[in-house]
C-alpha cells in the first residue's frame, strides 16, 4: 500500500521551473565604438594594445565583457596613464625597434649590393691577350693574333673577332687554349671545301690573311734541327 501512495506522476521541478539562460550580448565595432564614444581607429588600436580576441571572420565581435575591459581601457588613458610598464620592459621595446630598424637597413643595404655587384659583373673590362702559335706544326701565323676574354656566368670566353670564333673554359687559360683549338678546326674545314654557313667564305678570307701553311721541306728541317 505505501507503494502505492509513492508520487510517481508529479511534474519535475527541476526541469520545468528552470528559466531560460539570456542571451549574450554582442556588440560590432560601430556599436561598440559609438558607445564609447571614440573613433574607429582608436577602438582598434585598444584591441590591438589589449590583445582582445574579438575577430569573427571579417568583421568584429564585442561581448559586454569585451566591451567594459575597452571601457575602462578608454577612462584610464582618458585620465591618464595608470599603469606604467617596467624599465626594463620599456628597454626591450626600445631595443626591438632598434633590432627592426637595423634589420630593414642591412635588407636595403642587401639588395643595393646586389644590384651593384650585378652591375659590375656586366661591366667587367675585357682582358686582352695574343695568340702566337697554333698547335699544329703544318700552321703559321703571320703575325699574333689578338684575342679577348671576358666572364660568361662561371666560366671565361675567348674571342677572335676577325674570324668570329671563340671558345669556353673555366678559367683564362683554359678558354685561350680552346680557342686556338677551334681555330685550327675552323681552318681545315674551310681549307677543304665543308663551308656550313653563310659566313664562312668572309671567315675563311680573314683565316687565309692570317695563317699560311708551312712548306713541307721547310718543317722537316725544322724537326732535324730540333
Amino acid at each position: 500500500m505505501a507503494a502505492d501512495l509513492t508520487p510517481t506522476d508529479e511534474p519535475d521541478s527541476r526541469s520545468d521551473g528552470t528559466a531560460a539562460e539570456p542571451a549574450e550580448e554582442v556588440f560590432n565595432a560601430m556599436e561598440a565604438a559609438k558607445i564609447l564614444g571614440v573613433a574607429s581607429a582608436r577602438l582598434s588600436r585598444y584591441i590591438e594594445d589589449l590583445r582582445l580576441d574579438v575577430r569573427s571572420g571579417k568583421g568584429i565581435r564585442i561581448t559586454r565583457e569585451d566591451l567594459e575591459v575597452l571601457r575602462a581601457y578608454h577612462r584610464n588613458r582618458a585620465d591618464g596613464p595608470r599603469f606604467r610598464e617596467s624599465e626594463q620592459a620599456r628597454e626591450y621595446s626600445e631595443a626591438l625597434k632598434e633590432y627592426a630598424r637595423i634589420f630593414r637597413s642591412l635588407k636595403q643595404l642587401a639588395t643595393e649590393a646586389l644590384k651593384h655587384e650585378k652591375r659590375l659583373r656586366k661591366a667587367v673590362p675585357a682582358a686582352l691577350a695574343a695568340i702566337h702559335t697554333l698547335p699544329e706544326p703544318g700552321l703559321v701565323l703571320m703575325s699574333p693574333l689578338r684575342i679577348t676574354i671576358v666572364p660568361s656566368g662561371k666560366r671565361y670566353r675567348a674571342s677572335f673577332p676577325e674570324a668570329d670564333l671563340e671558345g669556353m673554359g673555366t678559367t683564362r687559360d683554359e678558354a685561350l687554349l680552346e680557342l686556338r683549338r677551334e681555330i685550327v678546326r675552323a681552318y681545315k674545314r674551310l681549307e677543304e671545301g665543308r663551308l656550313f654557313y653563310k659566313e664562312d667564305p668572309e671567315r675563311l678570307s680573314a683565316l687565309k690573311t692570317l695563317i699560311t701553311r708551312r712548306p713541307a721541306g721547310a718543317s722537316e728541317r725544322l724537326d732535324t734541327t730540333c
